[in-house]
């Protein structure tokens, strides 16, 4: 498909994961789009499209609505799958949300108590689903049921587990953390930095998806113009 459709798709690593260095004081929102630019620059490539899954939305939403215009512009179209952005405006923390007493007291612990806790939960769950084809097929759906598709999860994982976890625990406390001040609260806040975005975007998320809510997309749609 990419062939047919001309496209060339460039996966980088985030900050920690897989073959890029730790990043201590790195910043989604000021450091990821000055990433991929340098990464379009080293491909001599001007203009590109972002896509990102869950914890990704914050890294796509931020390419889209950075404060630098020549970096910004650059930035062409993007796609948000199911992505958690921005938790500042749409309200994706809340009472009602299952998980959000566990993210909250895990974004308050500092990377090095973070890093080994995350790094044995990929650890023993890269062993459990991926260890065996027929628990790896009792997981997943039939589309998956594939040596090939086992196989890359399990390198997923592997990267994900790199640096003992200390990168994977940066992604997540970044990524469920508010990009943006609150709506309302100045120049920097979601809805002004939002109002920036002027290409295309794409939001795919379902009324059956529990961890990300729909009221995410909903707001999302509403501060996006396109």
């Amino acid at each position: 498909m990419y062939k047919e459709k001309k496209v060339h798709l460039v996966c980088v690593d985030k900050p920690g994961m897989g073959g890029s260095a730790m990043a201590w004081d790195f910043s989604i929102r000021k450091d990821w789009p000055c990433v991929i630019a340098k990464v379009a620059d080293s491909l001599g490539v001007r203009e590109y499209g972002v896509f990102g899954v869950s914890n990704g939305g914050p890294y796509v939403m931020a390419c889209l609505a950075h404060h630098d215009d020549a970096i910004r512009t650059r930035c062409r179209a993007a796609a948000n799958v199911v992505g958690v952005s921005d938790v500042s405006g749409s309200g994706y923390f809340s009472v009602r949300h299952p998980s959000c007493f566990a993210e909250g007291l895990y974004n308050s612990l500092p990377l090095f108590v973070t890093g080994p806790m995350i790094w044995m939960g990929i650890t023993a769950g890269r062993w459990y689903a991926t260890g065996s084809d027929s628990r790896w097929n009792s997981l997943v759906s039939p589309a998956f049921h594939t040596p090939e598709a086992r196989l890359v999860a399990a390198q997923c994982l592997q990267d994900a587990s790199g640096n003992a976890g200390l990168g994977a625990s940066l992604d997540c406390q970044q990524g469920l953390s508010p990009l943006y001040a609150r709506p309302g609260q100045g120049p920097e806040s979601a809805d002004e930095a939002f109002r920036r975005i002027n290409v295309p975007v794409a939001l795919w998320y379902g009324e059956k998806d529990s961890t990300v809510p729909m009221k995410t997309a909903h707001w999302l749609s509403g501060g996006i113009q396109n």
